[in-house]
């Protein structure tokens, strides 16, 4: 994962887990709730070593950045079914899995252009977490 303001991976020089979602509550063939206003008040959730920015306006049942699931079907045919995934679970048998807008993976992607561009220029800083 890259450092910022999307999945924030630890500094220090612990141990990794990985972020495998199973820790994280959620109803059979459900996901994220992003209905209500407690979940407005929502603005990242833990999996692993990794914390991941998450947020949603309940009045619309939107949500954005990251998101998280266990659906078992990988039919695309509604605005309901983008909890789902093309292989119907998550890795290695897991129930959970990790789901993400565009927007989410358009600023990783920068963020992790910015790290390289960093890490390879001499005079420009090495961006750090917040």
């Amino acid at each position: 994962m890259v450092l910022g303001m999307m999945a924030v991976l630890p500094l220090s020089a612990q141990t990794v887990t990985v972020a495998d979602f199973e820790n994280l509550e959620i109803g059979a063939e459900g996901h994220m709730s992003v209905s209500t206003e407690a979940d407005d008040e929502r603005t990242e959730f833990t999996s692993g070593s990794f914390t991941f920015a998450s947020g949603c306006m309940s009045d619309w049942e939107y949500w954005y950045f990251f998101g998280y699931a266990n659906r078992t079907s990988s039919a695309f045919e509604s605005l309901d079914d983008q909890w789902n995934n093309v292989v119907g679970g998550g890795y290695d048998g897991s129930s959970n899995y990790g789901v993400s807008t565009v927007l989410a993976m358009l600023l990783l992607m920068s963020m992790a252009v910015l790290w390289y561009q960093a890490s390879m220029s001499p005079t420009l800083p090495m961006p750090t977490t917040p």
